[in-house]
């Protein structure tokens, strides 16, 4: 396909004129010789109108957008006006159908090409094939307007149309564009000798037959610093060390995305070596299921496979030294604490899996707060033949840490948690709570902070950040759920419920962003919180499958 765009490199080469001159002769000007252009990344859309159609189209978001509170809050934004009159007048020649346009521009596919001389930075482009170039053409012919006419050549059915750094050019039913630090000229002119658009992205199409478009990356896309060979912080190295590696040494990275009626679905996949899935066994571990607490008003559940014993006592192989040194202060801690070794007594004794649950407060708790948050709950369990005194330990560490709270809180003058402990349905509740203030009292953001401690009689070992949400898990009833690799699924309903409650907050902050426009302010927050209140939820999963790592980010879109 791209072989026809070879006869445009004249055009790109040849000097912009004033439109009321006479075109010249296309001469070629002798050019230095440069070293080879190298395509390091490439995205193959088959058909650009039958994304939008497969997502939007099936879905009705479009009809359903205009009748939607987000249009009425779009209208509101003072460059709205001017924006709706550069679309109507970009769609008119479609008389306003976008994949009128999308068949007419790239119909017969479009490409997406990175792509670098040696070392240098890398340069993007397109290649679109169009079914009617023409139409297409009276559609984009406002960007001369826009860009003023000595930037542009027509000559027929070749035209190019120029930036400082970047070029637009038909050449007969081809588009080209490119943009780089290099010449935009003479890198659309090389891309446009692409022998076949979807080199690189055959092994993704056939993984992914179904895929609405594919990419293919090449390590030096995703490889441009390898002078941080490990995770810069135990966080990203408990969550994702393995893709870390994994990434250090692919060839490459595939990318596949889904558009249709039950949303958008994006799916990356690199290789693990053998070597990578021995090396990082911890992150790997044989757990089929796990039972979880059936709760109302939950906003994120995580589970997360991790062998955390391994991973903490070998974590000078999965972070930085630097990582490592700020973990010496959090191990003596805990050391203190629990009073034995953190990983070979604590992290070793526990089943290779944990999860995390995160909800609303409960009603009892959230009343009368300046501002709230959501409250959070980590499920740890016991392993069989795990230390008798392992929930003694985990009793005494947080009855010591919340002592040491009270000591630093107290030295401040603030108030103290207040310790207890109570007998519950599946066990025994460790509490350390603030007092309760006089009635219609406005309770400060530290008030969000009940912390509480669950021992169940089963083995669980439950941890949170309210009194409430332990004590809903310790009555709720429970369901299996099925681990391959990390899952984390977002309900966005109470996340948009929590944030509008806090929106007063919320345009407090923004008001800074918007130089203390309040007006704009709430006009940002408004608008984000409605397009938010659209998406039904959000999943991602993490998992190694058939000697490959594997993330898929998922989302449903309802207006």
């Amino acid at each position: 396909m791209l072989d026809a765009l070879l006869c445009c490199a004249p055009l790109l080469i040849a000097p912009c004129q004033e439109a009321e001159a006479a075109a010249p002769p296309v001469v070629e000007s002798p050019t230095p010789d440069l070293e080879p252009l190298e395509v390091v990344a490439r995205v193959w859309i088959p058909s650009p109108a039958a994304l939008v159609d497969g997502f939007v189209g099936e879905t009705g978001l479009l009809d359903g957008l205009w009748e939607s509170p987000l249009w009425e809050l779009a209208q509101d934004n003072p460059g709205f006006p001017l924006a709706k009159m550069a679309w109507t007048n970009f769609l008119a020649p479609v008389d306003g159908q976008l994949n009128a346009f999308l068949d007419a521009f790239a119909g017969d596919g479009l490409t997406l090409i990175g792509a670098r001389r040696g070392d240098g930075p890398v340069g993007y482009g397109f290649v679109a094939a169009a079914q009617d170039a023409d139409t297409a053409m009276e559609c984009l012919q406002p960007m001369f307007n826009l860009a003023g006419v000595k930037n542009a050549q027509i000559r027929g059915e070749r035209w190019s149309l120029m930036w400082k750094q970047a070029g637009l050019a038909r050449n007969g039913n081809y588009f080209t564009y490119a943009g780089s630090e290099a010449s935009a000229l003479r890198l659309a002119a090389e891309l446009a000798a692409e022998e076949d658009s979807k080199r690189g992205v055959e092994s993704v199409l056939a993984a992914n037959p179904s895929a609405t478009a594919c990419a293919w990356f090449d390590s030096a896309v995703f490889q441009q610093n390898k002078q941080n060979p490990l995770p810069q912080d135990a966080g990203a190295s408990l969550l994702g060390a393995d893709w870390h590696q994994a990434l250090l040494e692919a060839e490459n990275l595939g990318v596949a995305l889904f558009a249709n009626a039950d949303g958008l679905r994006l799916r990356l996949e690199v290789e693990a070596s053998q070597s990578l899935r021995e090396s990082h066994a911890p992150f790997f571990p044989a757990v089929s299921s796990l039972p979880l607490p059936v709760l109302e008003n939950t906003m994120a559940t995580m589970i997360m496979p991790r062998d955390l014993g391994t991973w903490w006592n070998a974590r000078d192989l999965y972070m930085s030294e630097g990582a490592v040194a700020n973990t010496v202060e959090g191990d003596a801690n805990m050391a203190l604490l629990f009073g034995r070794d953190p990983g070979s007594e604590i992290f070793a004794q526990l089943e290779p899996v944990m999860a995390i649950v995160v909800r609303q407060l409960p009603a009892d708790e959230a009343r009368n707060l300046e501002v709230e948050y959501p409250a959070a709950a980590l499920r740890l369990k016991k392993q069989e033949g795990a230390a008798e005194d392992l929930g003694a330990a985990f009793a005494n560490a947080f009855q010591a840490a919340v002592v040491f709270a009270n000591f630093s809180d107290g030295a401040m003058g603030a108030e103290l948690l207040a310790l207890d402990v109570e007998r519950v349905p599946r066990g025994k509740l460790y509490t350390g709570r603030y007092p309760k203030l006089a009635e219609g009292a406005m309770a400060p953001a530290r008030h969000n902070l009940s912390l509480a401690l669950l021992l169940a009689d089963d083995g669980e070992i439950w941890l949170s950040s309210s009194v409430g949400l332990l004590k809903e898990i310790a009555s709720a009833p429970r369901q299996e759920y099925s681990v391959d690799g990390i899952a984390m699924e977002i309900e966005m309903e109470p996340v948009v419920a929590l944030l509008r409650r806090d929106r007063d907050v919320l345009i407090a902050n923004r008001l800074l962003e918007e130089g203390g426009d309040e007006q704009a302010a709430e006009q940002f927050v408004d608008l984000a919180l409605e397009a938010m209140s659209y998406f039904q939820n959000v999943t991602m999963h993490s998992r190694l499958q058939n000697g490959r790592l594997q993330l898929e980010v998922a989302t449903q879109i309802e207006l």
